[in-house]
């Protein structure tokens, strides 16, 4: 994953970040793309789903795709139960 672009928020766009997608321990755009691309990576088979977290990671991560908030808030809570 090398050469991924970041996603860069402003501070409007940071501020909801925090209030309404990021869990307590979050504190960037990086960290919540972690914790989704595992949760959708999931329903993968475990012989491509390190490959498909990672393709995850990086559409997230760098904003050419965005999951719906309901996704982005409840990815943790769901992947714990998961495991």
């Amino acid at each position: 994953m090398e050469n991924i672009k970041k996603l860069k928020l402003n501070s409007y766009q940071y501020e909801i970040f925090k209030t309404k997608y990021a869990l307590p321990n979050e504190d960037s755009w990086e960290q919540l793309a972690k914790r989704v691309s595992e949760y959708v990576s999931i329903a993968e088979n475990n012989g491509v789903k390190e490959e498909y977290k990672n393709k995850f990671f990086e559409i997230i991560n760098n904003g050419d795709f965005c999951p719906g908030g309901r996704i982005l808030y409840i990815a943790q809570l769901l992947t714990d139960k998961s495991k």
